[in-house]
């Protein structure tokens, strides 16, 4: 859930945008392996589910219709819809362990809630002898600045993160937490696109690892209230909907691959990645290439042949480039390397300008550090149809080199993707690699990369339907405002700064 850095809410926040944060990282990290089951919200009385095992606290006696109308409906859905339809396993049984009923508890709450919500259980492993860590959590849920109308994301989000405590409460990549979540509250509440706020957070540092989240050090160093990780939602919702059908199961067969019985770190997020894209993308760099390239096409470079909702997104959530490259002239060349080089499994990007020539097509060679692999991804735009995009990788200290097409160009992007040292694995260092990209006009169109992988090539690919229901707006908002229905978010400027000071000082040192 997102945060609004204090100083930036007074100047131009809207109140549509402002929303308390998800704590269930923070809290992840302050209370680390404490198997200590007290430490529940107060509460002065509940109301039970008459269809689930779900139980809703609340501390204020002036909350109980509440409850009931607004808070129990959604848990309702929210189970519905993430257990019963998609078939995520139900969360785990706390009645032991802090919880006074066999059924999942929500708590509306003001206790480290800063305008949000959180989700947490005591370290412990409630079913030992299975192939999961998994740990009984229960919900707390801000009971003064969440609207009624936002309660179904807090709801969807926080319960999502349960079911992941039921799969591998110990999974140590915060990314795959957040990201889930945030994807998985907008395939249970399509209608409200309240995960459309986070995404320029994400794509404003394509730079940056997908191992990484909004309180490493690589982040902050850029955005010291980043919400990279729920931005990452893309990427959930990039693998729902490039090897899935956008219904949730394939984020949960994502987790099912996490998971583990007792409390280690594998198989981990590159083990589950490497899984995620089937037979279309057998290994965790053809996964890892492919959202490269989806993230490319959102807001105004949207070409319908990605992201179902991506041109309604705001022009903020367009992927941050390298200064631009021109091109003139067929004998011309120009050779880079980049400001922000990536981090492992990150992607530098370049706009190329090119003359009114586009006979001669762009060759594009990359030449990286050789301790990394590395993924290149070159698209060019056409009026009226999908972009041409030809994608490669190269072993590491293998030569990388396609060749794209600019006939009908409108537009041309590259992406230089690094994609870490061989065998890479989620935990350690992911450090910085550079590169130098060289891009030169050429006659000879091999149409074939000379790495490892044969370049993929998709001309004039048909366009996704629509996804009926969505509720989506069209057109955008030139300030960068997200659009979709409207997003009514919490509108204090009080609590941007509380939830502000309180992301900051759980900072892990």
């Amino acid at each position: 859930m997102p945060v609004v850095p204090a100083f930036f809410a007074v100047l131009v926040i809207q109140p549509a945008l402002a929303r308390g944060p998800c704590g269930t990282l923070q809290l992840r990290e302050e209370r680390k392996h404490s198997a200590d089951a007290s430490g529940r919200p107060d509460s002065v009385g509940y109301v039970d589910s008459a269809i689930y095992p779900i139980r809703v606290h609340y501390r204020r006696a002036e909350d109980a219709d509440r409850a009931a109308t607004v808070v129990l409906p959604a848990a309702e859905m929210a189970w519905e819809v993430e257990v019963d339809q998609m078939g995520w396993l139900e969360p785990t049984v706390d009645a032991d362990i802090g919880g006074d009923t066999d059924r999942f508890d929500y708590y509306l709450t003001n206790e480290e809630t800063a305008g949000g919500g959180w989700t947490w259980g005591p370290y412990r492993d409630v079913y030992a002898d299975d192939d999961y860590y998994s740990i009984a959590a229960f919900v707390a849920l801000d009971d003064r600045y969440i609207t009624d109308h936002d309660m179904p994301d807090f709801v969807a989000h926080e319960f999502n993160h349960a079911l992941q405590y039921r799969i591998d409460g110990a999974e140590a990549t915060s990314f795959v937490w957040e990201s889930t979540a945030e994807a998985m509250e907008e395939l249970v509440v399509p209608d409200s696109n309240l995960y459309v706020i986070d995404i320029a957070d994400f794509n404003d540092l394509p730079f940056e690892s997908l191992l990484f989240d909004g309180y490493s050090d690589e982040v902050t160093a850029y955005n010291d209230y980043s919400l990279y990780e729920y931005g990452g939602s893309i990427a959930g919702l990039y693998l729902e909907q490039a090897y899935g059908t956008n219904d949730g199961t394939t984020l949960l067969q994502l987790w099912l691959d996490l998971a583990q019985g007792g409390d280690r770190t594998s198989p981990d997020y590159i083990d589950a990645l490497a899984l995620a894209g089937g037979d279309a993308a057998p290994t965790y760099e053809d996964v890892y290439l492919g959202l490269a390239e989806w993230r490319m096409f959102v807001a105004d470079d949207d070409d319908g042949a990605h992201y179902l909702e991506a041109a309604d997104w705001p022009r903020a959530a367009r992927v941050a480039r390298e200064p631009d490259l021109a091109l003139s002239g067929a004998e011309a060349g120009v050779s880079i390397t980049p400001v922000d080089a990536p981090y492992d499994l990150g992607t530098s990007y370049f706009d190329v300008a090119l003359d009114a020539d586009m006979t001669l097509p762009l060759h594009v060679m990359v030449d990286g550090d050789d301790a990394s692999q590395w993924g290149v991804v070159a698209a060019a735009w056409q009026d009226g149809a999908a972009a041409r995009v030809v994608k490669a990788r190269a072993e590491a200290g293998a030569p990388l080199e396609v060749d794209l097409d600019l006939t009908g160009a409108t537009q041309v992007r590259i992406g230089v993707a690094n994609l870490g040292a061989p065998n890479l694995a989620a935990g350690g260092r992911h450090p910085r690699r550079d590169f130098t990209l060289t891009l030169t006009r050429t006659s000879d169109v091999s149409g074939e990369d000379s790495g490892d992988t044969s370049a993929e090539d998709h001309p004039d690919s048909p366009a996704p339907e629509t996804k009926a229901g969505c509720g989506c707006a069209t057109g955008s908002d030139p300030l960068g405002a997200p659009l979709g229905a409207p997003l009514t978010g919490t509108s204090l400027l009080a609590v941007a700064a509380l939830t502000m000071l309180r992301r900051r000082n759980t900072h892990p040192s």
